[in-house]
């Protein structure tokens, strides 16, 4: 169900998209995974048995793995996972996309859930699919969980009776697999692109020589999964679905010896109806990859430097442990080397990015990426190469030492393990005898390794990866040369032979004196452990306390009114000044000085500008909170635009622009900003002229009128404080700022108010992507729009859009509903239904959901179903209460949306009825108007 397909690829079409039009970032390596089962005599070692109940597969029964885990932010939690060693590479030739299909109709139907009783026995727990609920295939295994909200409820033992369903009684009614055909089609078409395009011609090369050659695609190809009959999945189904093959896990607030019980009574199985199949391991070959990868294609607009290099895995102990954890140590400095760096490339280089993990089952991998916004790959070795060498020629600084120990201990300190977190890693105990690494059994040791692992391990572990076999991948932008393999080893060697610059100390911030405090006017307790405090100087200051993660405190400042208050002259410079704002230098340091300085004490910090707000974000260890208030407040009165991190930030922007001005996708993303936004400066992409024009003084008075001091801000501060802390640090950093009045006219959010409907084509896909929205103004609404609301009325049209859309129709594989405009700058409220679809079948898929809105106006859901989904965003909601950062955000951003923060915060209440949200649904869908726009290949 999940679109998780065992690969992931880096992307470069999508990175642009994620950094101009705000699609997904997609970094990184191959994730590829293949089958091993767990030993007996490896199990000791793996995983500490006083808190791990552990149970090997029998004929009978499933392994069962038990992670009982209590901890403050996830409490009457769990997660539980039905795991199956069967994945593509178990398929044979004519059975391509069988493991994949078995999945699909697991949630078509069981022996005690036929048809749609199974999505209805869900919702009824309240656990909804996609949310709480999902599946995914890979190369080597099914998974299926269950997120479980509210243990309080049964929902345990229900789960499980739903997880032993899926394990031994799926069934494959023939209209039901009808159905699901047309359904994985419309999923098979969403991975399918052009032929040239790079993703499955660098898989191809990673491949080479492996069974996951034949197996690129999980799914399968049309013909296979058109060709699918009942009658070949359940002799697939019941070759490899049987308990030997099978890991039951349960993570999380439960109880251990209940847990086994209702395990053991539901998953025991003594009659299988065929001979059971064990999968066979499969790994790729390294020396089958090609030596130097060079691809591009129309869709490529920024440059790559990959370097991989191939060791075999050492099966695991307590010294492997450490030596992986010093090399974790040396990744680290190295990345952050490499970061500083990248500021000193004229806006060159976008990112980087380091790391290293499992391919296979027995091959790990070392990476290396550069990626660019022109195609320098002298340049890119210059940085890759000559800083490794560097690192492997002068070591680790003390400095840089002590930094990585000490956030890896606060990282240990703060360990809350989420009932997720646990179950993938009993998923990888089970696949690769990976250890279970919990807070409880390992956190102790892994201190103890702290002070025990020394930078000359760390060089040396970095020294092993590095000098395994190496391949590389150069992803050129369209348009451009290809460079040689040739090319390439010259530009490394020439690396190579530059002189290695010294290592230097850590810098100290040479701060200004503090002004004095103009006072704290008045303290109030109010509902649900908040204390407001007014200040001297016009802010409102809110406290709660939260030792949910221990020993840390998290910080939101945020003023009303963003680009939306900017006049039109200064809005470029408003949207080009966040990243200047947050990392440039100040207090005698330059922005790399002071990214490793925060990096070393464990600040966290951000700032942006948006439509209607401008927000700081502080998150830091108590011992350092001081520090990192220091450093926001001198933000707030000293801060001096950084010329150098401009110049980079410009260079990166009109590379940027240069090469998404040329992409295939322009003309789609140009008529989203026309209709949608009116083409307003605030949300359109900024043009290079507008940059070109933005200037280091323009950046400045932008800083000056709208951040400088106290511009109406709000302060939420939360975390493992007293009150008394608290207010000596509210005092002390925030009412010394001085009142500031920024002028300009506001405005409210461009939107479009009449009807319209555009097509348009050259998406290079082969399905069709479909946006329907419907507007309407807010006057019309029966009552203030919430947003609990607005979940529930989603909750609903998302279940009947499922159902009747994706299941029934087969029209597509993803849809949805989603339901906004709950800031106050929004005048209309907006519905928007997402699908994609075949491209001869659009008008269809309009008129299906058109018809289904149109019924659905007219039938109400039952009480009982907007109570379960009532219940479900309450359950959210109680986690959330328990999560610092979360209750930090929602008090600071109150202001914002006209809410009182402790009614931010607190329990949901029951916000609508069934003939409330039908009549939120009538006002939209009838007195609405709908901008209606398809993409096309």
């Amino acid at each position: 169900m999940q679109g998780k397909k065992g690969v992931v690829l880096f992307h470069p079409r999508r990175w642009l998209l994620a950094a101009k039009v705000g699609f997904g970032l997609v970094l990184a390596a191959l994730l590829l995974t293949a089958c091993a089962m767990t030993t007996e005599d490896a199990a000791h070692v793996l995983y500490d048995a006083t808190t791990v109940v552990r149970l090997p597969a029998t004929p009978e029964r499933p392994e069962i793995i038990i992670l009982p885990e209590h901890n403050s932010q996830f409490s009457n939690r769990a997660r539980v996972m039905l795991l199956v060693g069967t994945g593509a590479l178990q398929e044979e030739d004519d059975q391509l996309g069988l493991a994949h299909f078995v999945e699909h109709m697991a949630f078509r139907g069981t022996e005690k859930f036929p048809e749609q009783r199974m999505q209805e026995h869900m919702r009824e727990l309240g656990i909804q699919l996609g949310r709480h609920s999902n599946a995914y295939t890979t190369f080597d295994h099914t998974a299926y969980w269950l997120d479980l909200q509210d243990l309080n409820r049964g929902q345990l033992e229900s789960a499980l009776t739903i997880l032993a369903q899926w394990a031994y009684h799926i069934e494959f009614a023939p209209a039901a697999v009808q159905e699901e055909i047309a359904v994985i089609v419309e999923e098979w078409r969403l991975y399918q692109q052009e032929q040239d395009r790079i993703e499955p011609r660098l898989k191809e090369a990673f491949f080479r020589g492996s069974r996951h050659l034949d197996r690129l695609s999980i799914l399968g190809d049309r013909a296979s999964i058109e060709a699918t009959t009942p009658e070949k999945l359940k002799t697939f189904y019941q070759q490899w679905y049987h308990p030997e093959n099978m890991a039951i896990v349960v993570s999380g607030d439960v109880d251990a010896e209940q847990t086994l019980a209702f395990i053991k009574q539901k998953f025991t199985r003594l009659e299988l109806a065929s001979e059971p199949l064990l999968p066979e391991q499969f790994d790729i070959q390294p020396q089958a990859i090609p030596d130097v990868i060079t691809l591009s294609d129309a869709y490529t607009p920024i440059a790559v430097l990959s370097r991989f290099w191939f060791a075999p895995i050492v099966p695991y102990n307590q010294s492997v442990e450490r030596q992986e954890m010093a090399l974790s140590f040396a990744l680290g400095v190295l990345r952050k080397r490499l970061e500083s760096r990248q500021l000193n490339s004229e806006g060159v280089v976008l990112a980087v990015n380091v790391q290293s993990r499992r391919q296979t089952a027995n091959v790990n991998a070392f990476n290396m990426a550069l990626l660019m916004t022109e195609p320098n790959y002298a340049l890119a070795y210059e940085l890759l190469e000559h800083e490794l060498q560097r690192m492997l020629a002068l070591g680790i600084t003390e400095d840089e030492w002590q930094t990585e120990r000490s956030n890896w201990q606060a990282w240990l300190q703060d360990a809350q393990d989420s009932p997720s977190d646990l179950v993938e890693m009993a998923r990888d105990f089970w696949l690769y005898q990976e250890p279970i690494f919990n807070q409880r059994s390992h956190k102790q040791r892994q201190l103890e390794l702290l002070e025990l692992i020394t930078p000359e391990e760390a060089i040396a572990a970095l020294t092993q990866y590095s000098s395994g076999r190496e391949v590389t991948v150069a992803l050129y932008p369209h348009g451009t040369e290809a460079p040689s393999a040739e090319q390439l080893k010259g530009y490394q060697e020439r690396a190579k032979q530059l002189p290695f610059a010294p290592l230097h100390q850590r810098a100290e911030p040479q701060w200004q004196p503090l002004a004095p405090s103009a006072g704290i006017l008045s303290e109030q307790q109010q509902a649900d452990g908040i204390i407001e405090w007014q200040l001297a100087n016009g802010m409102t200051a809110y406290y709660r306390y939260s030792d949910a993660v221990p020993n840390r405190a998290f910080a939101r400042l945020v003023a009303r009114h963003g680009t939306n208050q900017v006049p039109d002259a200064q809005v470029a410079a408003a949207r080009l000044a966040s990243d200047l704002i947050r990392d440039g230098g100040q207090a005698g340091l330059n922005s790399a000085e002071i990214r490793q300085w925060r990096q070393s004490l464990d600040i966290g910090h951000n700032f942006s500008v948006d439509f209607d707000a401008r927000s700081f974000y502080l998150a830091a260890p108590v011992s350092n909170i001081e520090q990192g208030l220091m450093e926001l407040h001198h933000r707030l009165l000293h801060h001096r635009i950084d010329e150098e991190l401009w110049r980079f930030n410009q260079g990166r922007e009109l590379q940027l622009w240069q090469q998404f001005e040329e992409h295939p996708h322009l003309p789609w993303h140009q008529a989203q900003s026309k209709a949608l936004w009116q083409n307003d400066i605030r949300y359109r992409n900024l043009m290079a002229a507008e940059i070109e024009a933005t200037t280091v003084d323009q950046l400045q008075a932008f800083y000056q009128q709208w951040v400088q001091g106290n511009q109406g801000y709000q302060l939420a501060l939360v975390g493992d404080l007293t009150a008394e802390q608290a207010y000596a640090l509210v005092d002390r950093y925030f009412a010394s700022l001085p009142k500031a009045s920024p002028q300009g006219e506001r405005r409210s959010s461009p939107q479009p108010l009449q009807a319209s409907q555009q097509r348009i084509s050259g998406s290079g896909e082969q399905h069709a992507r479909i946006s329907l929205r419907y507007y309407l103004d807010k006057t019309q609404l029966p009552s203030s729009l919430q947003q609990a609301t607005a979940a529930l009325l989603t909750s609903w049209l998302d279940e009947q859009l499922f159902d009747r859309i994706r299941t029934e129709s087969g029209l597509t594989y993803s849809i949805r509903a989603q339901l906004g405009g709950f800031s106050p700058v929004h005048q209309q409220a907006v519905l928007h239904i997402s699908l994609q679809t075949d491209p001869d079948k659009v008008d269809t898929a309009i008129a299906a959901v058109q018809q289904l809105l149109a019924a659905a106006s007219k039938q109400a859901p039952s009480e009982r179903q907007v109570e379960i989904w009532h219940q479900s965003l309450a359950d959210a909601r109680m986690q959330a209460r328990q999560q610092p950062r979360w209750l930090a955000n929602r008090i600071g951003y109150s202001a914002l949306v006209e809410e009182l923060p402790w009614a931010r915060i607190a329990p949901l209440e029951q916000t609508a009825t069934a003939e409330g949200l039908q009549q939120l649904l009538v006002n939209i869908v009838e007195q609405g108007h709908l901008v209606e726009m398809v993409w096309l290949p």
